[in-house]
């Protein structure tokens, strides 16, 4: 650690272990300040910026203190392994000093019997900048002084306006030790409004606040605060980190991580944080598939294209408030957040339907090419639209299914393994011997289809059950033979010799039939399930994907 000799000027390296009583300076940046390599030539005393270390300097011998640190010369800003070292100590060394010197340059002279208000720190620029945040809260002890170097008062006696300008509580003020007790959507907003220079040191300036070291990549731009929240993430269960929305109402789809911390918003209930306390949190962790959850989902009573993911705390009691946010899947096991713009808020009554708990992935972010993507229709996605009377019983794999809502089969894209899905369809009590059923792809594909029940019968070929006929015969169409349909696909069935496919441009095609020879021994169901199998088998530019029962 790098201290300014308070007598010499000079600066002196200590080991950690010897480093010696010093003051801290805290400041904004302005014209001329000295930098490392200045303090080594002999023109840096001309510079404005060394006036502040020499009034630093005179303070601290004042106070029988022989060093003092400050951020302009005590880094080599050069070497870009140092810095990252000294930003991710930087709060540990604002905690370690014995006082911190906060130079307010713009407050101007005042009747120091009664110190500042509220009006006259407002305006000062140290109560905007990103990096005195973290210099507020981890000194023990802060002296403030104006711009004629007059002490104007301590952390303890402006605590009233210091808590309503940063909005910072008071505990925290009176004890930065305290700051561990409160919840990672808590502490951002004490950033909300905050700026720097550089779009990174948004969130460097946060590590201390939050706990969590990182090294520093100048030039990921905004990437660095999702870092921050990664980090964040693999350190503390503080489901919090989620309890953020966007100001654009515009924006339909988002990952789980906020941008910025003027996102966050916290309810008085999320301001606290109990490491052992909530036990009924989620888990979840940063995977390369992006965020793990094992988690309940509540079923949105808004839309049945949403879960709600709830957040903290929570209630086990009959009668509950839930917030939290959407979730949409998007494709098999994979969500994204929904209306980011705004929380889940349910009114009190009683506990909604809660899902089984499951594993799934959330997106971090979503980009532009992503968000559109999402909000086109999806060739990907049959939405299944059945009567009364049938009952889907089961997917195969599940993991393609939506089996919260009971409707919706995500569908492989072109090259996955999974290239057969199987869905079977079984009729309730007493069903018709035929039922006319719909199939709804979001990309406008209709599927009228005539179905019927199977005798018995398995299917484990490359083909496709179509129908049975009334005489017990099994039609079966080879996939490949079945041209893609962009709008209206009918299937139509007029007799066991006649079974058409009528398209929207009133195409005909009479299909190939092979015999499916079945037996039922006595006694055995002649109404077993229909067994739906999913195929797509070409790649961009081919024929498409076709869908067929």
């Amino acid at each position: 650690m790098r201290l300014i000799n308070v007598k010499t000027l000079e600066i002196e390296i200590f080991a950690e272990s010897t480093v010696p009583d010093y003051a801290i300076l805290s400041h904004t940046w302005e014209d001329e300040e000295v930098s490392y390599q200045d303090m080594s030539q002999p023109g840096a005393s001309e510079k404005q910026g060394f006036r502040k270390l020499q009034q630093a300097c005179r303070l601290a011998s004042e106070q029988q203190l022989g060093y003092v640190w400050a951020d302009t010369c005590c880094i080599d800003k050069t070497s870009s392994a140092e810095l990252s070292e000294a930003i991710n100590s930087m709060f540990h060394w604002y905690r370690s000093a014995v006082v911190c010197f906060v130079y307010l340059s713009d407050l101007s002279s005042l009747d120091h019997d009664q110190g500042p208000n509220y009006e006259d720190l407002k305006s000062c620029r140290w109560f905007t900048r990103g990096w005195t945040l973290q210099e507020l809260i981890a000194p023990a002890t802060i002296q403030f002084y104006d711009k004629n170097w007059t002490c104007v008062g301590t952390k303890q006696t402006l605590d009233d306006p210091l808590h309503l300008i940063t909005k910072i509580d008071k505990n925290v003020l009176q004890d930065g030790r305290r700051i561990t007790q409160f919840s990672v959507a808590k502490k951002m907003t004490w950033a909300s409004g905050r700026q720097t220079t550089r779009i990174e040191d948004m969130a460097y300036c946060l590590l201390g606040i939050l706990d969590v070291n990182m090294p520093l990549l100048y030039g990921e731009r905004e990437k660095a605060f999702q870092r921050l929240q990664e980090e964040i993430v693999r350190s503390t269960h503080d489901m919090t980190i989620f309890s953020w929305k966007t100001e654009d109402t515009s924006v339909l789809y988002s990952g789980l991580f906020a941008t910025s911390p003027s996102q966050f918003i916290v309810h008085p209930n999320m301001e606290h944080f109990s490491s052992t306390a909530n036990q009924e949190q989620a888990e979840f962790s940063v995977t390369n598939k992006g965020i793990k959850l094992s988690s309940r989902l509540v079923k949105s009573p808004e839309s049945p294209l949403h879960y709600i993911l709830p957040l903290p705390p929570f209630d086990s009691g009959p009668f509950t408030k839930i917030t939290g946010i959407y979730l949409q899947q998007y494709s098999a096991n994979s969500f994204v957040r929904a209306n980011p713009h705004r929380l889940y808020e349910s009114r009190m009554g009683l506990r909604p339907l809660v899902t089984q708990e499951r594993v799934l992935y959330a997106l971090k972010a979503v980009d532009d090419n992503l968000h559109e993507s999402i909000s086109a229709p999806s060739s990907f996605l049959i939405d299944f639209q059945l009567d009364n009377h049938m009952q889907i019983r089961k997917v195969v794999p599940d993991s393609l299914w939506d089996r919260h809502h009971r409707r919706r089969l995500f569908v492989p894209p072109s090259g996955s393994r999974q290239a057969v899905v199987f869905v079977e369809i079984g009729p309730r009590e007493n069903t018709p011997a035929f039922s006319v059923q719909r199939l709804r792809t979001q990309r406008r594909m209709n599927c009228m289809l005539l179905l019927s029940f199977v005798d018995g019968a398995t299917v484990s070929c490359d083909y496709v059950l179509l129908d049975k006929s009334r005489h017990g015969e099994l039609f079966i169409q080879n996939v490949e033979s079945l041209t893609e349909a962009r709008s209206i696909l009918m299937f139509s069935w007029k007799g066991k010799d006649d079974f058409r496919v009528n398209m929207c441009e009133e195409r005909e095609w009479s299909l190939g039939k092979r015999r499916f020879e079945t037996s039922l021994g006595p006694g055995e169901d002649t109404r077993s399930p229909l067994i739906l199998r999913l195929f797509e088998r070409v790649s961009r530019g081919g024929p498409g994907t076709c869908f067929c029962m």
